[in-house]
């Protein structure tokens, strides 16, 4: 599951790889190889409570907005390598940090 506020980030660094990589990302998202959690308006709320009660990581946009899609949807796991802003968080149910949780 892709929540909406990753496809730009996934994109550019699909194009810093290079031309064909992000082609083929795109390719796989309009033939929907990846789902994507387009999300609600609570997303966004939950996000800026997320980002406000962990004022000191500056979380943003994209990285408040997945812990949030991974609450509403009960996720098990959050895939990143960004342990500087998820490891920190909380969320309201455990959620495992792949890879460093497997």
């Amino acid at each position: 599951m892709l929540p909406w506020a990753i496809l730009p980030e996934v994109d550019h660094f699909a194009a810093r790889i290079g031309r064909a990589v992000a082609e083929a990302f795109r390719a796989d998202l309009a033939e929907g190889a990846f789902p994507v959690e387009w999300g609600e308006a609570r997303n966004l709320v939950r996000a800026r409570e997320l980002d406000a009660r962990h004022g000191d990581l500056r979380l943003g946009l994209v990285d408040a907005v997945v812990m949030a899609v991974a609450e509403r949807l009960e996720a098990r796991a959050i895939a990143t390598l960004d342990e500087r802003d998820f490891g920190p968080v909380v969320l309201r149910r455990p959620v495992a940090l792949w890879p460093r949780d497997l």
